[in-house]
């Protein structure tokens, strides 16, 4: 197959115009005949198992060698075998050249299918992908780290779902190192795709050295390794036959094989310097050193073919275009160096219309026989040509003397900015740090600058403490810009949070008051700082931080920090809620609307998602879930798993709440498959164990929920809103058994503790107020039951809540039926009902329906007590609440004679008719959507209303 021509222009990448590139028409190189695989049995096995291998999950093989061992032919083998099995194959080759431009492997292995699959992809990560390839500007937004690597996952899936995908990288641990964590986030994410990756590695030999560890892409359990070794004199002459037509004579083939190792490459660039030579071939001299031969054959290349090897190597993803270019004023004919290269064998022309070194050793070997001097000089040369700021600093780099050098410094400031904007966090850091380390330090204000740009990169990255030293190091530069300390500070203060605590951070803040007197804006972020972090600590203190912070930027109107309006804004919307005051809605707008501004937040701060988090706390329960839902698809798209699993915690517990049940296990269940991907060290957020203990106690299982809760009491820190709500479902198991002095004494201590740290919205402290209530009344503690009553009464009237308010009424109810006041017990609990009509929460509805059957009844109005016990029965049922249901139950059985007219609930009638017809629990359970524990609960229950002792006893009852 002929090579493409090196002189077809480059290719223009989507959204970004490119300069045009005017050069002569250039013959097209010769071609190379598809090469023969000569002693690589044992090998190519291997890949033919990697091929038919039919796991699900992915799996590799790694192909390792010394250099010129012949791991590349067998890849390109194995690449042509899984073509003709129908395969899809992602290819790539690592460069050394290449291992500091970000993304170079990942635009090689997507960009000739990713057009197959932009338009299926959700926006966020078709954006992400067009950013890291260069098909499209950055818009100022900043990429999050994960966000390449969950679309790049995204692409695999799309691109898996019509044929087998492999992987094929060769020399994998010269990949740029944001495409190899790009890869490292998919990979773990991937599981029924079958994906299969086939890589090589060097080892090392006398001529090179190993190549650096590669990247551990896959767990070691689903990766093989295979050694490509030495071939013999046989096998040799068979290369020295196909690949030059030259046969040697038996006693020269043993020494050439002897010197060169039996290494493949070196055996043939060894035939092809005996063939360059001149008399009888069984007695010519071979050099006694594999370097010697490298010398020699760069020695004998034409001048500027020489120079255009030098150039190639050069040059991470060289293309015909810019190495002339590039060879413009050292060649009288750039094009025809190329050309004679190529002639040469020392470079090839690829499909994607690149230039590369026929082998990397020829190109390394050639960049090493440069002087240092006139190294950098070229490297100085090439950052001039480039037009990539990532690539220009690489190469400023590589020329750069002894620091501090302003210039330099810029440039490489620049090229970290450029990586920073692609997502390339890593790359981005090594840029940065040298900026950094070659910035002269008389420039402070430079200098903090880019201390706090590297500081938050680390922080992207996860490395907090490093952050924090930069950020401090960047806040001590008092000459500094009033701006840049600005930045410092507020990366200063959010980094001591975390690595050592609130003191610490309170530290920063005071140090930062003491400087205000001439900078509002210093001043309102250190406000609203102190605010975000005492929100539970010191609330009343919190609130004055907050409110101070936002009317100094009321005051500064456009020119406000939007760091510190969004951060007061949020911390005044929290404290505000959980005291009891309601959640103001406008205030989380104008927290977005500034948060807009900002370059890039922790997706765990977004106004929308804390939001998401405090509405369920305010009874709007459908807004929550709607919120909760769309932030953790956003939160999936852009990888951010931490924010998937405190969001699906949080969706769980609104679930519970809202009496749906199966859709609490969906996303209880979505958060055990978010944490296997995020894989060991992710705890339990406190909002997930709750939901657990509540379907547990829905499900009757009180048990299991007690010793959850009790375990989680023993493995969490001990904060005082955490013990909370823990202890109100404790409680709720506490009055279930009957033992109602506990349940009072658990939920004394609630409410003593919540109001301790100035928690007065009830949702927020678990709701104890109905189980107390209720405790309080069947103890006979009427006054302190409606002191309960009382508050709650105040705050739902207050907030327009529904929910609250029927609660109160039914704990009045219930404090009227135990004076003895029927009547008004009555009419309190119809009220409490009709209460609930509008409340999101309809377990709420069926106990306050509950307890006004057992008014009625003692009323002795039979039809309606009857019938408030039915639809609350019905409530608790289709909710999925069993010990309520039970309760019913045997308040509609009291007094009632066995009959299955008179006792049995429509869904137990359901039941019962299923299972005289025949059908097994579990048949039962899968028509009529139940679980097949509430069929069995339901079959029990209907053998003792009924009187019956087995299945065939009720199909006689039953008559089909």
């Amino acid at each position: 197959m002929n090579q493409p021509s090196i002189a077809q222009p480059e290719s223009s990448q989507t959204a970004i115009p490119q300069p045009e590139v005017s050069q002569p028409e250039m013959p097209q190189p010769a071609g190379t005949a598809p090469q023969l695989v000569i002693s690589r049995s044992t090998e190519l096995a291997a890949v033919r198992e990697l091929i038919a291998d039919p796991a699900e999950r992915p799996r590799a093989l790694v192909l390792t060698g010394e250099a010129g061992i012949g791991k590349s032919t067998v890849w390109s083998a194995g690449v042509e075998l899984a073509r003709e099995a129908g395969w899809r194959v992602l290819s790539a080759r690592g460069d050394q050249t290449e291992t500091g431009l970000s993304f170079a492997g990942l635009t090689d292995l997507l960009d000739p299918v990713l057009d197959e699959v932009l338009d299926r992809l959700p926006a966020a990560q078709r954006i992400a992908l067009e950013v890291a390839m260069v098909r499209r500007l950055p818009d100022g937004s900043q990429l999050g780290p994960n966000e390449i690597g969950n679309a790049v996952a995204a692409a695999i899936r799309e691109l898996s779902r019509d044929r087998r995908l492999l992987l094929a990288i060769d020399d994998l641990p010269w990949i740029d190192g944001a495409t190899v964590a790009a890869f490292e986030y998919a990979l773990s994410r991937l599981g029924h795709e079958g994906l299969r990756l086939l890589a090589t590695q060097r080892t090392a030999s006398t001529l090179a050295a190993a190549a650096p560890p590669a990247p551990e892409l896959l767990p070691a359990d689903d990766v093989r390794s295979v050694t490509v070794t030495a071939i013999d004199a046989t096998a040799a002459d068979d290369l020295l036959a196909e690949r030059l037509d030259l046969r040697l004579p038996p006693t020269t083939l043993r020494g050439l094989v002897e010197h060169s190792g039996g290494n493949p490459f070196w055996i043939l660039e060894f035939g092809a310097a005996l063939r360059r030579g001149d008399g009888d071939r069984a007695e010519l001299p071979i050099p006694t050193a594999l370097t010697d031969l490298v010398r020699e054959r760069l020695g004998s290349l034409p001048p500027d073919a020489r120079q255009a090897l030098v150039v190639t190597a050069a040059l991470p993803q060289p293309s015909p275009a810019l190495v002339i270019r590039a060879l413009s004023k050292q060649a009288d004919d750039p094009i025809g160096a190329v050309e004679r290269a190529v002639a040469d064998g020392v470079l090839t022309v690829s499909e994607s219309q690149r230039l590369r070194p026929a082998h990397p050793l020829l190109g390394a070997a050639a960049l090493d026989a440069l002087l240092p001097l006139a190294r950098a000089g070229l490297h100085r040369r090439l950052a001039e040509l480039v037009e990539d700021p990532e690539q220009r600093a690489r190469h400023v780099m590589l020329a750069a003397g002894e620091p501090p050098d302003a210039e330099t410094a810029d440039r490489l400031a620049a090229g970290a900015e450029a990586a920073r904007g692609r997502g390339a966090v890593s790359g981005a850091i090594e840029l940065a740090d040298l900026a950094i380390r070659f910035t002269p330090p008389d420039l402070v204000s430079a200098l903090a600058q880019r201390q706090v740009d590297t500081a938050e990169l680390y922080y992207m990255r996860g490395d907090i403490e490093k952050a924090r030293e930069l950020a401090a190091t960047a806040w001590a530069a008092e000459s500094a810009e009033p701006s840049v300390r600005r930045r410092a500070m507020a990366l200063l203060t959010h980094t001591s949070l975390y690595t050592q605590g609130a003191a610490a951070a309170q530290k920063v803040v005071d140090e930062a008051l003491a400087e205000t007197a001439d900078d509002p804006w210093l001043r309102s972020l250190a406000l609203a700082f102190a605010a975000d972090f005492n929100v539970a600590s010191d609330p009343p203190h919190a609130r004055r931080s907050a409110v101070e912070a936002i009317e100094i930027c009321d005051r500064l109107g456009a020119e406000a920090d939007p760091t510190a309006l969004s951060t007061a804004l949020l911390a005044l919307v929290e404290i505000d809620m959980f005291d009891g005051r309601g959640l103001d809605r406008s205030l989380v707008e104008r927290a977005g609307a500034a948060q807009a501004d900002r370059r890039w937040i922790p997706f765990i701060e977004r106004a929308e998602v804390r939001f998401g988090l405090s509405v369920k706390y305010v009874d709007d329960l459908d807004t929550s879930r709607a919120v909760l839902t769309r932030m953790v698809q956003a939160a999936q798209d852009l990888g951010e798993t931490s924010a998937t699993l405190v969001l699906q915690a949080h969706l769980a517990y609104t679930e519970v709440q809202a009496g749906r049940p199966g859709a609490a296990r969906a996303a209880l269940a979505a958060f055990e498959d978010a944490a296997r991907e995020a894989g060991p060290g992710i705890g339990e957020p406190a909002s997930l164990t709750v939901s657990r203990a509540l379907l547990a106690i829905m499900d009757g299982d009180l048990d299991g929920a007690e010793a959850t809760l009790l375990a989680a009491l023993e493995r969490l820190p001990p904060i005082p809103l955490v013990r909370v709500i823990m202890d109100t479902p404790l409680a709720t198991i506490a009055l279930l058994r009957g033992d109602v002095g506990q349940a009072i004494t658990l939920l004394d201590g609630v409410l003593e503790q919540a109001r301790a740290v100035y928690v007065h919205e009830p949702a927020a402290r678990g709701r104890p107020e109905g189980d107390l209530g209720q405790a309080l009344v069947t103890a006979g503690r009427l006054d302190e039951a409606e002191a309960v009553a009382g508050e709650l009464a105040e705050i739902g009237e207050r907030l327009g809540r529904p929910t609250l308010s029927g609660i109160a009424l039914r704990v009045r109810g219930m404090i009227a039926a135990a004076q003895g006041e029927l009547d008004e017990a009555a009419e309190l609990l119809t009220r409490a009902v009709e209460a609930h009509e509008a409340s999101p929460m309809p377990i709420e509805r069926g106990r306050s329906l509950l307890a006004l059957g057992q008014v009625q009844r003692r009323r002795k109005a039979k039809t309606e007590a009857r019938q408030a016990l039915q639809d609350a029965l019905d409530c608790f049922e289709s909710h999925g609440h069993r010990p309520f249901a039970q309760l019913a139950e045997a308040e509609l059985a009291r007094g009632q004679r066995a009959g299955a007219g008179s006792v049995l609930t429509a869904s137990e009638q359901r039941v019962a008719d299923l299972v005289a017809g025949g059908y097994t629990n579990r048949e039962v359970a899968a028509r009529l959507s139940m679980s097949v524990r509430t069929v069995e609960s339901h079959v029990a229950s209907v053998f003792r209303k009924l009187g019956v002792r087995s299945r065939t006893e009720l199909a006689g009852r039953f008559p089909q």
